[in-house]
């Protein structure tokens, strides 16, 4: 959970209009989250953060954290006016996983690093970063106003934006403290504004590589409006964490628990679910965290159910197929006589639930139909649950859906999108 490629500059935030956070629909906002990536040498991950803003440079704060207990890796981006950040994250000849980006948007020239080498550089133990997911915290933006020609921003370099970083952050070129700073909107010119709502998006990309030709599947990020910023700066030690009232307000983070918190999760499956994957990311309050595994757990049920009308060997036709229902918390993890979606961020594959579960392994019998996870309650775990969400025993999350097909000629693709909770 610690940040290191900065990790002597300060959490920068301005001032900005505090709301009910939402999750945006139109794909722009303020705090974006890229619910997962892959980085095992069978897939690579790209990342794409886009400012739409004509008039507006903007500078982000990108977080990588891992699957199990969210330790972090973290970074500055600084987009010039309908301006694109383009970076990967990928395993390594030597078998590491690497964020790697050559964009001039990056705070650092250039991004090359080994993302568990890098927490382990500050103290934390080894952690695999094969998986996980991403946030983009909103630190300023900058009206980039052109007198000759109106409607359209004068030309930024990105020095100058990085710049603007160090003066908000009070460090200099080498990342150490200017004398006698004190914090103030104010210090750069033109002055810092708050992140609009709609002037960042951002894609996750994943790249199968192990098929006869690359296979692709994006998805937008989700983007939350009405975050607001925090006006107060802290000093931020080297090794310190990323905490999300340096970037959001308390009102915006209450909210946006409130947005994920959900009880069900409901997809189709076909090909007895061989071929598709639920993913859940559990999104929660990272700093001070000191487990050293995946401690969080959070109990279901199960629910499946085939399309046919009339159960298998029943000669009877049109007899609707009941669900079958496991009312009891079913294990995902291995090892453990309990079961529970653990860590902060799983998966399943569904025919695995499906046969494992609730014996629907045949897929003769149980070709395509629904597969739903529901009553997702947390069990344990240091998620943060507000008194609102805790009568309900909710846990917040993103839920995401991968489904992947081979033609006769051996040819993948894949599918990405965002299963429908409640």
């Amino acid at each position: 959970m610690k940040r290191f490629l900065i990790s002597s500059a300060v959490a920068a935030t301005v001032l900005a209009t505090s709301g009910m956070a939402k999750i945006a629909t139109d794909g722009t906002g303020q705090f974006l989250v890229a619910p997962a990536y892959y980085a095992d040498g069978k897939f690579e991950t790209e990342l794409k953060l886009v400012n739409t803003d004509l008039l507006h440079s903007v500078l982000y704060r990108g977080v990588i954290r891992e699957f199990e207990a969210s330790q972090e890796v973290d970074f500055i981006v600084a987009l010039s006016p309908s301006d694109v950040w383009e970076a990967k994250i990928a395993m390594g000849k030597d078998g590491k996983v690497y964020l790697t980006s050559d964009d001039d948007s990056n705070y650092e020239e250039n991004l090359n690093v080994n993302l568990s080498d890098a927490q382990q550089t500050a103290g934390n133990a080894s952690r695999s970063f094969k998986r996980g997911y991403v946030e983009f915290y909103p630190i300023a933006s900058f009206e980039e106003t052109n007198i000759e020609v109106p409607g359209i921003s004068k030309i930024i370099s990105k020095p100058e934006l990085a710049g603007r970083f160090r003066l908000l952050a009070g460090v200099d070129k080498y990342g150490y403290p200017l004398p006698n700073w004190t914090f103030s909107t104010k210090n750069t010119t033109p002055e810092a504004l708050p992140v609009g709502n709609d002037m960042v998006a951002g894609y996750a990309t994943m790249v199968a590589k192990e098929t006869n030709k690359e296979a692709i599947m994006t998805i937008p990020m989700t983007a939350f409006e009405n975050v607001g910023h925090n006006p107060v700066v802290r000093p931020a030690p080297a090794g310190d964490d990323t905490t999300q009232t340096d970037y959001l307000t308390e009102a915006g983070i209450d909210s946006i628990y409130g947005d994920l918190s959900k009880t069900t999760v409901t997809v189709p499956y076909d090909l007895n679910g061989k071929n598709d994957g639920l993913y859940f990311t559990f999104w929660g309050d990272y700093a001070g965290k000191t487990q050293t595994g995946c401690t969080q757990k959070r109990t279901y049920d199960v629910i499946g159910r085939d399309m046919k009308e009339g159960r298998p060997g029943v000669t009877t036709p049109k007899i609707e197929r009941r669900p079958i229902i496991s009312p009891r918390p079913k294990v995902i993890t291995v090892a453990t006589p309990e079961s529970y979606l653990a860590c902060e961020m799983t998966s399943m594959v569904v025919n695995d639930a499906l046969d494992k579960e609730l014996g629907m392994g045949d897929v003769k019998k149980y070709k395509k139909g629904m597969f739903q996870i529901n009553n997702i309650k947390t069990h344990t775990g240091d998620q943060r649950i507000e008194p609102a969400i805790t009568s309900a025993g909710k846990a917040a999350f993103l839920a995401t859906q991968i489904s992947a097909r081979v033609d006769d000629a051996g040819n993948y693709s894949f599918s990405w999108t965002y299963a429908p909770t409640k």
